[in-house]
């Protein structure tokens, strides 16, 4: 079993931004699904930005809240401690979105 990394000062930092990918990721994925209610579940999907006949501030929009997680997660890394495996750090990711939530970007379970 995985050492609660919550628990280590060192990573409170890394663990901030976790959290925060997480829920921006939570927020594209609430944004992703009002776009789908409105405008229709059809239609080629666009990496980030949900589907091509979406209207173009609506694709905008979804694509700033991808690119919110991506810059959240590398805050995350960008603040991991000196002598910290990569390992830990993924696992402190998967302890953020188990305990906080995930969405289709960023941190996973």
């Amino acid at each position: 079993m995985p050492r609660n990394l919550f628990l280590d000062e060192n990573l409170i930092a890394a663990r901030t931004w976790f959290i925060d990918a997480c829920f921006a990721s939570q927020a594209y994925d609430a944004a992703l699904r009002d776009a789908l209610d409105t405008y229709g579940d059809h239609g080629a999907d666009i990496s980030g930005a949900g589907r091509d006949h979406f209207p173009a501030h609506v694709k905008e929009s979804l694509r700033m809240r991808a690119a919110r997680v991506v810059e959240y997660s590398r805050l995350a890394w960008d603040r991991k401690p000196p002598r910290y495996r990569d390992s830990t750090m993924r696992e402190l990711a998967r302890q953020c979105a188990r305990r906080h939530g995930s969405g289709f970007y960023g941190p996973q379970p």
